[in-house]
């Protein structure tokens, strides 16, 4: 859970927190670790890192496969180098333009620190207690012109305020529509409302929300979400799909969008939600 109490709102045209220091230590020793790159010469790294870093230890595992995934990849690692040393720089302006859009759509939102570490090339992003974490060498890697969607899209995760019952796979999946659908409205690229996996979706919706259905009864979330397919076939984390298409009926249904968004954000029931967005009753 996100403590929301550990950050003041910033006023409108001051930067956020982006912290970017664990960057330079890995290149520091990553330099003095070829091209052996033994285990221990990553200890340092991960023992001194900052509060995110200590984080994100959970997602790198171990020092040991920090170490095996810069020997596999050391040519990956090395052609992010530069766009990593300067990403305070090229990110910056564009965080705090996004978060600016996001106040301007939900005043009540919170700036949580952001910080760049560099990973085992296994996870993109994590949001803690601490803030947003993103893993710079994983979202480089993966092609990312620009950090700033999926920074947005962790940013709302930051500002839901959910119940329990954000854990089950409705809650789950709504949580996750949410965060694309809002950081879409951020980055204004709402007009279409269109999806990667739309094809796949909309040929097959019907039978993916009586599989829905039936799979919230029994909480079974792994068709949905953590590289899940949902009826076997298709893409995977079809899940986030499903509950973009609720959030997005139930957005586009509210007269007040300012205030549908501030709903979407502190939802309290999650069935409620889903009965008032009216997408259960197109089948």
């Amino acid at each position: 859970m996100f403590n929301s109490a550990s950050f003041s709102q910033v006023t409108e045209g001051e930067q956020i927190n982006l912290i970017t220091i664990d960057i330079n230590n890995f290149w520091n020793i990553y330099d003095l670790a070829k091209p052996e790159f033994k285990v221990s010469h990553f200890k340092e790294y991960l023992k001194n890192g900052t509060r995110g870093l200590q984080e994100f230890k959970s997602e790198i595992k171990n020092t040991k496969k920090l170490a095996l995934s810069i020997r596999k990849n050391s040519a990956k690692y090395e052609a992010i180098r530069a766009a990593s040393l300067r990403s305070k720089e090229d990110e910056q302006a564009k965080i705090d333009k996004g978060f600016n859009r996001l106040r301007a759509l939900y005043p009540s939102t919170i700036y949580p620190d952001i910080y760049f570490v560099i990973g085992g090339m296994n996870v993109g992003s994590k949001t803690s207690e601490n803030g947003i974490i993103i893993g710079y060498e994983t979202m480089s890697v993966m092609g990312n012109e620009s950090l700033l969607p999926h920074i947005m899209h962790e940013a709302i995760h930051v500002q839901q305020n959910y119940s329990a019952d954000e854990n089950r796979l409705l809650g789950k999946c709504i949580s996750e529509g949410a965060a694309n659908l809002i950081s879409e409205l951020v980055l204004e690229e709402n007009k279409t409302f269109k999806h990667s996996n739309d094809e796949y979706a909309y040929a097959n919706e019907k039978e993916l929300w009586k599989q829905f259905e039936k799979d919230m009864k029994r909480n079974r979330l792994k068709n949905w979400l953590y590289d899940g397919k949902a009826l076997g076939n298709g893409p995977k984390h079809i899940g986030y799909w499903i509950g973009y298409q609720i959030v997005k009926e139930y957005y586009l249904k509210s007269e007040d969008k300012k205030q549908a968004i501030r709903e979407i954000l502190n939802i309290k029931d999650f069935k409620v939600l889903l009965a008032e967005s009216g997408y259960a009753d197109k089948f």
